[in-house]
């Protein structure tokens, strides 16, 4: 058996070089993406701890019941076997002045100015995506990698690294040579919007106006509540929002601790910008979470 499986290796071998075919194409398609794990979804448990950590973070109590999770189950189960994870962002509002217990690292000063002066919409500030209703959403919490002269990875990222592979073999984003294909750096906001998160919408089954990147306040609240460990890479990330300047409008990127402020880091970019230490992660709005 073994000598039958070398001998067609080595008829691979010599038709990839005499056909000049791509040896890496040949293996994605003999190793088919990775099919997602299935993942058991305990609403009690998802209620439970969502409730503790809102109550410390907002310095009151924070209750969700079990049922309110349980219409969107299907969806909750697809998103998580990508690694997303849930939890809901409430009708709160981020204001410079406001005292939340949990909010240790808040909004730069900027943030403020460019809302007053109205070059960034008043519902920046807004922590839910649906106004004055709670939104159940499905988070990614992997956290950024170090900057490594643009080499650097997520972890544990096969399925959405799979899709950004494909993307870049086809042509449908460039490619750097330096870049592994499946790094979520060196892809510009508009790439995203246009073909990498329809992309991942579809390979998780959700609507496409469902999925996005996130605002720099949804970012800000899940990194203090949920996960610290977001400041501790050194690279950046594309944030959903927009800001107007004087020479067009500019896309937000940020994601680091700044210690001078205090506070989320954040700086702008053209959308078409591409850049080796800006990354992404996904945010998915599965919609209204009931009373």
């Amino acid at each position: 058996m073994k000598e039958e499986v070398q001998k067609l290796i080595d008829q691979l071998k010599e038709l990839i070089q005499k056909e000049g075919i791509d040896p890496e194409e040949v293996v994605r398609q003999l190793v088919p993406r990775p099919e997602p794990e299935e993942m058991e979804i305990d609403p009690e448990r998802i209620a439970a701890e969502e409730g503790e950590a809102q109550s410390y973070f907002f310095g009151e109590e924070v209750k969700f019941k079990p049922e309110s999770f349980e219409p969107y189950l299907d969806q909750i189960k697809r998103c998580a076997r990508f690694g997303l994870r849930p939890h809901v962002l409430l009708p709160k509002r981020f204001e410079e002045g406001a005292t939340y217990p949990g909010w240790r690292v808040r909004l730069e000063r900027w943030i403020y100015s460019k809302v007053e002066e109205g070059s960034l919409p008043p519902g920046t500030l807004n922590l839910s995506p649906l106004g004055d209703r709670p939104a159940l959403v499905m988070v990614d919490p992997r956290m950024k990698p170090n900057y490594q002269g643009g080499k650097q990875m997520y972890r544990d990222d096969e399925l959405i690294g799979g899709i950004l592979e494909e993307l870049r073999r086809n042509g449908v984003i460039p490619y750097r040579r330096y870049i592994d294909p499946k790094s979520r750096y060196a892809i510009s906001w508009i790439e995203l919007h246009q073909f990498v998160l329809p992309e991942i919408a579809r390979a998780m089954g959700v609507r496409r106006d469902r999925i996005r990147l996130p605002r720099l306040v949804e970012f800000n609240f899940l990194s203090n509540c949920f996960y610290p460990q977001w400041y501790q890479g050194n690279t950046w990330e594309w944030f959903e929002d927009r800001v107007r300047s004087p020479i067009g409008e500019e896309c937000l990127f940020g994601g680091k601790f700044s210690f001078a402020a205090m506070a989320t880091s954040v700086y702008t970019n053209w959308a078409e910008a591409r850049s080796d230490r800006i990354g992404f992660r996904p945010i998915v709005i599965l919609g209204e979470l009931p009373g």
